[in-house]
């Protein structure tokens, strides 16, 4: 502004990084055309005033005219602060409470942040390596940056340093594929190296499981028409648990939650119908599986035609 526009005098230095201050811990971007638009973000005043919380009660929609709308999630009751999500949820409480302070400037203190269980969700959470005791590891102090870990079955400790290298080494581990491996064998070779290591609910877990649950029936040579039964069942397994795992975090409507249901449902009825063929169930059977099926994709569809601000 001083140098390119020389612009000196109609705005002082102090206030240029105040308004740039401003922009950065209050504004949303805004999705614009690729061509014939550069990077652009708005500041909505009254949004701005609502505080995240990593459990938040309402969900942020943006219309294609721009402007924003709040819903509830959830019921709020009268006097109960109105609070939004800055982040993903599939991010463990570490690693969101650090990207918080570096970019928004606070400590996140919300319930999520406060739990060592995550809510019972164990996004971050280990296995303990003493031997034969396998107890789930959470962090001592979920607020203190530094915290050491602590086994809930045995006591036993695990410093900060520990379980910052075994997840670096849990990471690695996700992104190298072996010579000849395929995307399947890679995901189920990494679940199983790691169920010993990590909880099975662990946020690293969750993202494989989810891949595995949209190649799983979708890509060659996996496809549906292809699989063995307990590969199929295996889908269902790892939708399911991703599914199961997410209710704990968010309540009402859910992107990420909606497409591993939308996949679990068209894996249960496929299944159902198979089952039928070979008269394993009834037809009743196979009947109420399909309406369930009907209802919850209607729904599923409903939600994510509001949520892109078109219905």
């Amino acid at each position: 502004l001083h140098n390119n526009l020389q612009l000196q005098e109609r705005f002082l230095e102090d206030q240029i990084h105040r308004a740039a201050g401003i922009l950065m811990t209050n504004a949303t971007s805004l999705r614009l055309p690729e061509e014939g638009f550069g990077r652009v973000t708005a500041l909505f005043p009254v949004f701005s005033m609502m505080n995240h919380s990593c459990c938040s009660n309402t969900k942020t929609l943006m219309n294609p005219d721009h402007s924003q709308e709040v819903h509830a999630q959830v019921l709020i009751r009268a006097g109960e602060e109105v609070t939004n999500q800055y982040l993903k949820v599939l991010q463990p409480t570490p690693e969101r409470r650090s990207f918080l302070r570096e970019k928004w400037f606070f400590d996140c203190l919300c319930r999520r942040c406060s739990s060592p269980t995550e809510l019972g969700s164990h996004l971050g959470s280990l296995l303990c390596q003493r031997r034969r005791c396998q107890g789930v590891v959470t962090a001592a102090r979920p607020l203190d940056y530094s915290s050491d870990y602590c086994c809930q079955q045995c006591g036993a400790t695990v410093t900060r340093q520990e379980v910052t290298a075994s997840l670096q080494a849990a990471a690695r581990l996700v992104e190298v594929t072996r010579p000849g491996e395929g995307e399947v064998e890679h995901h189920e070779r990494v679940l199983d190296a790691l169920s010993n290591v990590l909880h099975t609910n662990h946020a690293l877990l969750l993202e494989v499981k989810q891949r595995l649950g949209l190649l799983y029936g979708n890509v060659k040579p996996w496809l549906w028409a292809e699989l063995g039964r307990p590969a199929k069942e295996r889908k269902m397994q790892v939708c399911g648990e991703v599914v199961n795992c997410l209710a704990c975090l968010e309540g009402g409507y859910s992107m990420a939650r909606t497409g591993m249901m939308a996949e679990l449902t068209h894996a249960r009825v496929l299944l159902a119908r198979e089952d039928f063929a070979g008269g394993r169930v009834t037809r009743k059977v196979l009947g109420d599986t399909v309406i369930q099926a009907k209802f919850l994709m209607m729904h599923m569809a409903y939600q994510t035609r509001k949520i892109a601000g078109n219905g």
